[in-house]
């Protein structure tokens, strides 16, 4: 698996698109949003919006939410990529809520970091790999 963070708007899907044809990848790359019911985001081998498919998961599981489980269960099928937008910095949410879903997000994207076999952090378009 790849997992590709950054900023909003870098250029992270067309540097993972890229980076997916250097590797050979030839079929048509049709991409998971957060946005989308979570079992398809889970059985989607491209994924971006991670930040938005947790939030959407804190929303409808409230207390019962784990981020370990929710990583686990995005892990089960075979990711060829993930995409996600780096939510950690800047000011802290005032609301609890906020704070929470970043907080989880970040837990997330470090349990996946684990798994990955490539890391890369894209800014202005430029891949920087990580691991």
């Amino acid at each position: 698996m790849i997992l590709v963070i950054g900023g909003i708007f870098q250029g992270k899907r067309e540097f993972a698109e890229k980076r997916l044809k250097e590797l050979g990848e030839t079929g048509e790359i049709l991409w998971s949003s957060g946005e989308d019911s979570w079992e398809n985001f889970c059985r989607s081998p491209f994924c971006r919006d991670l930040p938005g498919a947790v939030k959407k998961k804190l929303k409808e599981e409230k207390e019962s939410f784990s981020g370990e489980t929710f990583a686990e269960e995005l892990l089960k099928t075979e990711k060829k990529v993930i995409v996600s937008e780096e939510i950690g910095s800047g000011i802290v949410p005032m609301e609890a809520f906020g704070r929470l879903w970043r907080e989880e997000t970040g837990r997330i994207l470090c349990r996946l970091a684990q798994e990955a076999k490539e890391v890369w952090r894209v800014v202005g378009g430029i891949g920087i790999r990580i691991k």
